[in-house]
């Protein structure tokens, strides 16, 4: 008996968070525990490829791409055979799935059974003491997510494996306010969500018009007026190989490519360097700027910054980059975005899947094809081009070939006016838009960091303390 009675206060105390090392103070019939001591969690592995039999199926194989869709029947990108099904391992229905390797934190929670690849940590509730929404929404929460990234570790890749994943504090209330947080909780991240579509649709409506100006612009329609009051400004671009001629332009344009329009020098046109030449131990606290496709994507050159040596830059030079290049990214979903190296930066070096133009200013505006690369003439062309299964990507040769428009130097400066114009007058817009998507997303980390303190007033104070539950989930191991 007192063997038991020991093991029992044993199995407690290692279960309970000790004070020094609880985040933040709780209600007092609450308590912390450990992740692994009310979850047990399963890393998902994946089933042979060479195996077809395995695949194929209705059941669904979930990845870390597939996260992130909320509280709802997870719509997996794959999915299992029978076969596939008996040699995977089931994750239960109310489970919370965690990526763990790479984009560690992204979240999903699964209202019926499946199976997830070795990326995938899955949470599943003991339900004696832990309500699974309960379970998934604090996984969701800021504190609990900073907590996966500092037990992470990282080499070329972050990493959390099973055991960090069950060290980490979790605050555990009785089982019914456990129920009513998650209720609350639903409810008011319901309305936000509906706030979010609201200004995400005003993002969309945004893009359109932004899509139709530059519609607009490359198809002669902005400028028409500016022709018929210049025509001795008006004729056809010379020193540029002309490769269609098609009827919806102007008669003074050229549809080139941009093979023809790239500068008469060595590596005007080129991509970032293949794998090897270019690894994470290669990188420097300072240096030679690297351009990496979320750099393009943002138009932000100090997002998460990477430098390389001088020597590594010259061995690099095929790769080099200087102020006012037209920068476009290969991959993506789908690939062609694109921005200009700001002047600030006289050299830098793009990474892999990124694409490079110096143009030749006798024949084009670097503002004018990073424009043109973004209407929708060359837009349409990336997408049909674009090939490839998990990312969309176009190559060097493809993109050389791809066509657009080109009209005289002085049309061209004509057409960045009015496409800058447009976009300043926009921009505010946009701004507020953003400010308030910032805003609706501070919200809901803040219902979710309040729910997890006890302080959206769901709480019952004469309710008995969580540890008598936790008592008895113990007593039955």
């Amino acid at each position: 008996m007192n063997n038991k009675k020991k093991k029992s206060e044993e199995l407690l105390e290692d279960a309970l968070i000790p004070m020094e090392e609880q985040p933040y103070g709780v209600p007092e019939n609450w308590i912390w525990v450990r992740t692994g001591t009310v979850n047990d969690i399963i890393t998902g592995s994946t089933p042979p490829k060479a195996n077809e039999d395995y695949y194929g199926g209705d059941f669904p194989f979930i990845k870390p791409a597939d996260l992130e869709q909320g509280n709802q029947v997870i719509i997996a990108n794959e999915y299992l055979s029978e076969k596939g099904k008996m040699v995977s391992r089931i994750i239960p229905k109310e489970s919370t799935l965690v990526c763990c390797i790479g984009s560690i934190g992204k979240v999903g929670f699964s209202l019926i059974e499946s199976a997830t690849n070795q990326q995938i940590n899955s949470l599943i509730p003991n339900h004696k003491v832990l309500e699974p929404k309960f379970n998934y929404y604090q996984v969701l929460n800021t504190d609990y997510q900073t907590q996966l990234w500092k037990r992470s570790s990282a080499t070329t890749i972050s990493i959390i494996n099973k055991s960090k994943m069950s060290e980490i504090p979790m605050a555990l209330p009785p089982l019914n306010e456990q129920k009513r947080i998650a209720e609350k909780v639903k409810s008011l991240l319901e309305k936000i969500e509906e706030a979010k579509q609201f200004i995400e649709k005003a993002k969309e409506t945004f893009e359109l018009r932004r899509a139709a100006i530059l519609d607009k612009a490359f198809r002669g329609e902005l400028t028409k007026k500016w022709r018929h009051e210049n025509p001795e400004l008006i004729f056809l671009p010379m020193n540029v190989e002309k490769v269609n001629q098609g009827k919806t332009f102007p008669e003074s344009w050229v549809i080139s490519d941009f093979q023809s329009i790239a500068a008469n020098e060595k590596y005007s046109l080129a991509i970032g360097p293949f794998g090897s030449n270019l690894k994470v131990t290669d990188y420097k606290e300072e240096g030679i700027p690297l351009i990496f496709v979320r750099n393009i994507r943002s138009s932000n050159f100090n997002l998460e910054p990477r430098y390389i040596s001088v020597d590594k830059a010259n061995e690099l030079e095929a790769h080099t980059v200087k102020s006012g290049d037209v920068l476009i990214t290969k991959m993506g979903d789908p690939p062609g975005d694109a921005t200009l190296c700001p002047e600030y930066i006289e050299k830098a070096v793009i990474t892999s899947d990124c694409i490079k133009i110096t143009v030749n200013p006798e024949v084009t505006l670097n503002s004018f094809v990073m424009y043109a690369i973004q209407a929708p003439f060359v837009h349409k062309q990336i997408i049909e081009q674009a090939k490839g299964v998990a990312q969309q990507k176009i190559s060097l040769e493809i993109f050389k070939k791809m066509q657009l428009p080109i009209p005289s130097i002085k049309e061209q400066e004509e057409i960045v006016k009015y496409i800058e114009k447009y976009m300043n007058s926009e921009s505010e817009t946009l701004l507020k838009i953003e400010l308030m998507l910032d805003a609706i997303l501070k919200l809901e980390q803040s219902i979710l960091s309040r729910a997890y303190r006890g302080e959206l007033g769901t709480n019952d104070p004469s309710e008995e303390n969580a540890i008598g539950l936790l008592k008895e989930v113990l007593q039955g191991q």
